[in-house]
């Protein structure tokens, strides 16, 4: 759908954590009154559960359902996406100078046991870094776009391997989870992709032990004997007798080119 001439430059990238919304034929924008308008479609993105009227949309969020005010443009539906991420308790920022407004995931608590880290947010979201580093030994886990919300900002650990985690803002768009070693410790992402809980194995125990298989154990076959019968000019027949029950058949071709 195109735009209108001369609205370029009210044009708003949409970020929720650290992706990037994009929706087909539609792009959020800065209205007269200085507010971001984003299509409505953002609030699936948002995991949300809504119905779109003529005039408002409601969102159903925690037992309870809010209002918002719709505006229609080219055909599409906008809403006011400073009041959906209030309504639905997420964290909004706007930088006018950029032309960003972000959603952003916030870590709800984190703990440290049986050698594991849990952080869990409120978002989806993946690290964008993890770094080993020495003097002293540490980890750090890097998260954009998010925040801190979590009251407690730092964890004493008993283990031999851990002695505490702390969290911090490193940035305006940035977490930083950092694991304080005893000494130079492996360590394991246990999450892939997008999720909600953030899950890192360290020390001793990140060689997970390796699957059983629950068939009973059959011995291998033995070859006695290779029987080979000519069938036509060029092909023939290789029969290999062998005890046991073998797993693999073959035939071949005088000519290994055809």
């Amino acid at each position: 759908m195109p735009t209108p001439a001369g609205a370029e430059s009210n044009l708003v990238s949409v970020y929720i954590a650290s992706r990037k919304v994009e929706i087909p034929s539609a792009q959020a924008y800065l209205d007269s009154d200085g507010k971001v308008k984003a299509p409505v479609e953002v609030l699936r993105i948002l995991d949300a559960s809504y119905v779109v009227g003529e005039s408002r949309v409601t969102i159903v969020a925690d037992g309870r359902a809010d209002e918002l005010r719709v505006v229609k443009r080219l055909g599409r539906t906008f809403i006011d996406l400073a009041d959906a991420a209030k309504a639905l308790g997420f964290f909004y920022d706007f930088d006018k100078d950029s032309m960003t407004a972000k959603i952003k995931a916030k870590l709800l608590s984190f703990d440290f046991a049986d050698g594991r880290l849990k952080a869990v947010f409120d978002l989806p979201v993946q690290p964008s870094s993890i770094r080993l580093w020495q003097e002293p030994w540490r980890l750090s886990i890097d998260v954009k776009g998010a925040v801190v919300s979590a009251v407690e900002r730092s964890l004493n650990v008993s283990s031999t391997d851990v002695v505490g985690v702390r969290v911090g803002q490193f940035d305006k768009d940035t977490i930083r989870i950092v694991i304080d070693l005893t000494d130079k410790k492996p360590y394991k992402l246990l999450t892939s992709g997008l999720s909600r809980e953030l899950q890192v194995l360290v020390g001793n125990e990140t060689s997970e032990p390796a699957a059983t298989s629950s068939k009973p154990s059959v011995p291998p076959p033995t070859v006695t004997g290779v029987v080979f019968e000519p069938s036509t000019d060029d092909s023939a027949v290789v029969r290999v007798l062998a005890t046991g029950k073998p797993d693999f058949t073959a035939s071949m071709l005088a000519d290994p080119l055809r």
